[in-house]
């Protein structure tokens, strides 16, 4: 699963990240290249800027976890601002 915003809300007063939703959308071609050779299948799923909603992102994890088993390496990336709370964490 890869994720990547560059684009935030005017009201969040983070700026705009050029490169987020590509990274996410060119990490995946790189795993996909692994199949049938470092890895039998590889499946992915990708969320780039817009598509990234609140709701996506929380189906797209349930999706991961959903699906992998005790035999399965998943994989989560994540291109994106990173931003301290209130508390500075």
């Amino acid at each position: 699963l890869a994720i990547g915003v560059g684009n935030y809300p005017k009201e969040s007063h983070i700026g705009p990240l050029r490169w987020p939703g590509k990274d996410a959308q060119d990490i995946v071609v790189v795993l996909k290249k692994q199949e049938g050779g470092l890895y039998q299948n590889v499946i992915t799923h990708v969320l780039p800027d817009e598509k990234a909603t609140q709701t996506a992102i929380f189906d797209e994890l349930y999706w991961l976890e959903s699906e992998t088993g005790p035999d399965d390496i998943a994989v989560l990336f994540l291109a994106g601002h990173g931003v301290k709370d209130q508390q500075g964490e």
